[in-house]
């Protein structure tokens, strides 16, 4: 399981891949992220062939704690989400 985002120009920041990976062990943080529309996505490898899920977020501040503020609650719906991609795949 690998866990990544996609910046706006298109790079790509892997946050943490492991096995056996839960929400609690992300590794995310927000200090490298900037204003612009953000993709959030978990794949079974390194290449994130599909299958995959994702979602997108957007961040109109550049200010630390916006950030973080913001940053949190799109972990908290997307962990939601992963927690069902993750039960597919036990």
């Amino acid at each position: 399981m690998v866990v990544q985002v996609v910046k706006p120009d298109g790079s790509v920041t892997t946050y943490n891949s492991a096995t056996n990976i839960d929400t609690n062990t992300l590794g995310f943080g927000t200090s490298n992220l900037v204003a612009g529309t953000h993709t959030l996505r978990a794949c079974l490898n390194a290449n994130c062939e599909p299958p995959t899920i994702s979602t997108s977020f957007s961040i109109t501040a550049s200010s630390t704690g916006s950030r973080a503020n913001f940053f949190a609650s799109v972990l908290q719906s997307a962990a939601r989400i992963f927690r069902g991609f993750l039960g597919f795949f036990r």
